[in-house]
C-alpha cells in the first residue's frame, strides 16, 4: 500500500499534464493559438505530398467503355432528330483527347460543321502556353506539378478570328485556379496569364472578355450586420477565395477588376453568405455573363449589367454594369447550379446540378422567370428518352445558348455527355460524347488497347460568328 501511495503524486502529475495538453489542443482548434498555422500548412503539404506520389499523367480521363478505340470516332456524335446543327460547334478537348487528329498531346478542341463534319482541330501545345506566360507574379504552392500533365483546360470561348480564349485549372495546387491563354488557330499562344483565372470566360461583342478570377484572402471573411453582429467564415487555411470579375482585352492586359466578396459584403444580401457550402470558397463564382439588350422596360436588368452565377451559396447575382455593385440576388429552388445566362426578357437558363427535378438524378436544363420566380425544366423530361433523362453532373455543367436563341448544348461533365437541346419544346437533337481512342497513351491500364475511353466533358459550345460565316 505504501509503495502505490508513493507512485500517486507521479502518476497524478502525468495526469494532470496529459489534461494539460489536451486541453491546450483542443484550444489551438477553437481559438487558433500557436502552433495553429503551422499544423494547418503541414496538413495542407501533407495532402498535397500524398497526391502527389499517386499522381498519374491521365488527363481528364474517366473510363472505358465498350466500345473499340477504332470506333470511337464515329460513336462521338449521335442525331436524335436527324437534323444538322443550328450552327457549327466547338466541342471541347485537352490531353490525349481527339488524338486521331492530334497524335502529340491531343486537341483543345475541335470544330465541326452544321453536318457533323471536322473542320477544324486546335492542337495542345502545353509547354508552349506555359512558356507565354506574361503574368509571373502570381504565386502557387504545390509539389511536383507539371503544367502539361497537370493543367486542365476547363474554359472556352471563341473569338471572331478564330482565335480560342481557354481557361486552365490546376490539379493539387493552391490555389486551384491555373491561369488564362489566348490560342491561334494553329495551336500556338498568343499569350498565357498563370494569374488564378478559373472557370468559363465570355467575349463581349467589342473583343474584351469577362473571366471569372480569384484574389487569395490572408484572413477570415467577417460577416457585419447592423455594426454589430460580426460573423466570420471559419476557414481552416485563413486564406478563402475572394472572387473577381476581370476584363481583359484581346491581349491579355487586365482593363478592371471588380472584387465580388467585398461588393456582396457591402450589399443587402450580405447574409446569403452565412450559408456557404465552403467557408474557404465562399461563393465559387463560375460563370458571367453580360445583358446586351434591353429585355423589357425593366429597372431590375438593363443593358450593361452582368450576371453571376455562385455556385455556393446557390444563387446568381445581378450586377451594375456602371457601379459593379449588387443590383440583387435570386435564389430558388436550383442548387449547386452553373453558367446562368439571359436567354430573353426576364428569363435566365441554368444548369441546375442538384435541385428539383422529376428525374431520379436531378440535373437539369432550367429556365428561371425574373418576373414571376417561375422556374421551368426544360430538359430532360417525361418523353426525353431514358438513355438520355438521368444525365447528372455534381460539379461543372454548362449551358450555350445558340445564336437565334431556339436551341441550348447542355453539358453533363460528369457523364461526358452534352445534348443539343430544342428550347421551344425541351426535345433532344444531338447527342455528344467525349470518347476517344487512347489506345497509345502509355499511361492508361491494358484495357486502353481492347476499349475506347470517356473523358470528362467540359462544353459543347456554338462556334463564333468567324466560323459560322466560314462554314
Amino acid at each position: 500500500m505504501d509503495a502505490m501511495l508513493s507512485k500517486m503524486p507521479k502518476a497524478l502529475f502525468v495526469i494532470a499534464v496529459a489534461l494539460t495538453l489536451l486541453g491546450y489542443g483542443i484550444s489551438i482548434g477553437l481559438y487558433e493559438l500557436f502552433p495553429y498555422e503551422i499544423i494547418v500548412s503541414g496538413i495542407k503539404t501533407a495532402k498535397v505530398l500524398l497526391h502527389s506520389t499517386i499522381r498519374k499523367d491521365r488527363g481528364a480521363f474517366k473510363d472505358f467503355v465498350e466500345i473499340a478505340p477504332e470506333d470511337a470516332t464515329s460513336h462521338r456524335i449521335n442525331s436524335i432528330a436527324n437534323q444538322m446543327f443550328s450552327s457549327p460547334v466547338l466541342f471541347y478537348g485537352g490531353r490525349f483527347q481527339f488524338s486521331e487528329y492530334c497524335p502529340d498531346e491531343g486537341c483543345l478542341a475541335v470544330q465541326y460543321s452544321t453536318a457533323g463534319e471536322m473542320t477544324h482541330a486546335y492542337p495542345f501545345k502545353a509547354n508552349e502556353i506555359l512558356q507565354a506566360n506574361i503574368s509571373p507574379n502570381f504565386a502557387y504552392e504545390d509539389t511536383g506539378f507539371i503544367f502539361q500533365r497537370d493543367a486542365r483546360p476547363i474554359g472556352m470561348s471563341q473569338y471572331r478570328n478564330g482565335d480560342l480564349l481557354v481557361v486552365f485549372q490546376d490539379k493539387d495546387t493552391f490555389p486551384y485556379a491555373g491561369g488564362i491563354a489566348r490560342i491561334g488557330r494553329d495551336g500556338k499562344p498568343k499569350w498565357f496569364r498563370r494569374d488564378y483565372s478559373h472557370h468559363w470566360p465570355t467575349i463581349l461583342e467589342n473583343g474584351n472578355a469577362l473571366v471569372p478570377g480569384l484574389q487569395v484572402g490572408t484572413k477570415n471573411i467577417v460577416i457585419t450586420h447592423n455594426n454589430r453582429l460580426h460573423t466570420p467564415l471559419h476557414c481552416v487555411t485563413e486564406k478563402p477565395y475572394l472572387d473577381t470579375i476581370n476584363v481583359l482585352d484581346g491581349d491579355g492586359q487586365l482593363i478592371t477588376q471588380i472584387p465580388l466578396i467585398d461588393r456582396l459584403l457591402n450589399s443587402p444580401f450580405r447574409a446569403a453568405l452565412l450559408q456557404t457550402t465552403d467557408a474557404c470558397d465562399p461563393i465559387h463564382l463560375n460563370y458571367i455573363d453580360i445583358i446586351e439588350k434591353s429585355p423589357v422596360d425593366s429597372d431590375r436588368i438593363k443593358p450593361g449589367d452582368l450576371i453571376v452565377s455562385l455556385r455556393n451559396i446557390s444563387a446568381f447575382g445581378i450586377i451594375d454594369g456602371n457601379s459593379g455593385h449588387f443590383k440583387d440576388l435570386i435564389r430558388g429552388a436550383f442548387f449547386q447550379q452553373h453558367s446562368v445566362q439571359h436567354l430573353s426578357e426576364l428569363k435566365f437558363l441554368m444548369f441546375d446540378n442538384l435541385g428539383r427535378g422529376e428525374t431520379r438524378r436531378p440535373s437539369r436544363l432550367l429556365m428561371f422567370d425574373l418576373s414571376t420566380g417561375k422556374e421551368t425544366t426544360i430538359f430532360p423530361k417525361r418523353t426525353t428518352p431514358d438513355s438520355l433523362r438521368n444525365l447528372f453532373s455534381s460539379i461543372a455543367g454548362k449551358v450555350d445558348i445558340s445564336p437565334d436563341k431556339q436551341s441550348a448544348i447542355v453539358t453533363f461533365s460528369d457523364d461526358s455527355t452534352a445534348v443539343e437541346v430544342s428550347l421551344p419544346d425541351g426535345e433532344g437533337l444531338n447527342v455528344f460524347y467525349s470518347l476517344h481512342n487512347v489506345s497509345d497513351v502509355e499511361g492508361l491500364p491494358d484495357k486502353r488497347k481492347t476499349n475506347a475511353a470517356m473523358f470528362r466533358l467540359y462544353g459543347v459550345d456554338y462556334a463564333s460568328e468567324y466560323s459560322k460565316a466560314n462554314r
